[in-house]
């Protein structure tokens, strides 16, 4: 079907008739041509459009979107999209974002697992280190009566 599906379907009511017409808004003969119309939309499928989605830039501080660029990269030197100066141009400057991000990651791997391990030296000192236990009147007594003495290993002069 054409875009104009009124005339389409006017057409086909005219072709009985020995003159072309054209019916008036409102008359049956009007409400026919409609009708014809309604069943010519009904038989023709509706057009499914693609959405086409413009590709964004990758992030060069994201380092699965600088991969994903590389294989766009390839592509489009196999397809033809690009000439080989600008591929290895391109792909030197990615390779080099590429290793950047890599060894940023693996700094900040090793600097995660320095810290776990601090907090689990700290954490084994705190359980090592001798508690203070607060000294009763007795223990006072000897202190002051007796100069040098050990209480609960700590030495008194």
């Amino acid at each position: 079907m054409r875009r104009n599906s009124w005339v389409e379907a006017l057409k086909l009511w005219n072709k009985d008739n020995e003159k072309y017409c054209i019916p008036k808004k409102g008359t049956p003969a009007y409400k026919e041509v409609q009708n014809i119309r309604d069943e010519l939309k009904k038989d023709i499928p509706k057009k499914t459009t693609k959405k086409t989605t413009k590709a964004k830039d990758p992030d060069p501080n994201n380092l699965k979107d600088m991969k994903e660029y590389k294989k766009i990269l390839v592509h489009k030197l196999d397809n033809g999209m690009i000439n080989m100066e600008d591929f290895k141009k391109y792909m030197t400057e990615v390779n080099k974002q590429i290793r950047k991000l890599e060894a940023e990651a693996e700094r900040a791997a090793y600097k995660k697992e320095k810290e776990k391990e601090k907090a689990k030296e700290k954490e084994k000192e705190k359980e090592k280190a001798p508690t203070k236990v607060a000294m009763s009147e007795y223990e006072r007594k000897i202190k002051q009566l007796i100069p040098g003495i050990v209480v609960n290993g700590d030495r008194y002069l």
